[in-house]
């Protein structure tokens, strides 16, 4: 229901049908549905999933004081500045794992075995998009002194593009993805 609509309700039955009285809530009614527009937009851009580049990732960014790449698509930029957000914290698994929920497409599973911080991959999704900020944002986040496994449920495109035919002849079926 637009905005008019609403203010010619709440009017006397009369009032309502005075040309002067509805050139004026016509008037205040485009002005009120912009408004609203606006207001939506800020909403949208409270939430680090429904941010658009004109508004709220540049105004984050530079509140986190990040520079984004002007090639990673809107998702990416939001996963980063959502991962970096989290990431102040005390470095624990828990905030790294938060850190790495932060990124679409893929599960992942960050543990601490045998002094390492290890992430693991285990979705049929895949790894996420943007694996490089992912990887980025854990150093940022971890402790200096701490190394990072990345372990795979599955061989990338990469890994078996640098095998040989032997290394490849080793593999098990369920290690590829079809």
């Amino acid at each position: 229901m637009a905005s008019i609509d609403r203010l010619l309700k709440n009017l006397n039955k009369i009032v309502r049908e005075d040309k002067y009285i509805q050139g004026l809530l016509n008037a205040s009614g485009v002005e009120i549905d912009g408004l609203e527009q606006l207001l939506q937009k800020l909403y949208r851009n409270f939430w680090f999933d429904t941010m658009d580049e004109d508004l709220g990732i540049p105004i984050v960014s530079k509140q986190l004081k990040i520079k984004l790449n002007e090639n990673t698509t809107v998702e990416e930029k939001r996963s980063i500045l959502e991962a970096r957000w989290k990431s102040s914290g005390k470095s624990d698994v828990f905030l790294l794992q938060s850190v790495c929920d932060s990124w679409k497409n893929g599960e992942i599973e960050v543990g601490f075995e045998n002094g390492h911080i290890t992430i693991k991959f285990t979705s049929l999704l895949g790894i996420p998009t943007d694996l490089d900020s992912l990887k980025d944002q854990i150093k940022k986040a971890k402790p200096a002194h701490l190394l990072v496994d990345y372990l795979f449920k599955y061989l990338t495109i990469g890994d078996v593009q640098n095998m040989t035919i032997e290394e490849l002849e080793q593999q098990t079926l369920d290690r590829f993805v079809f």
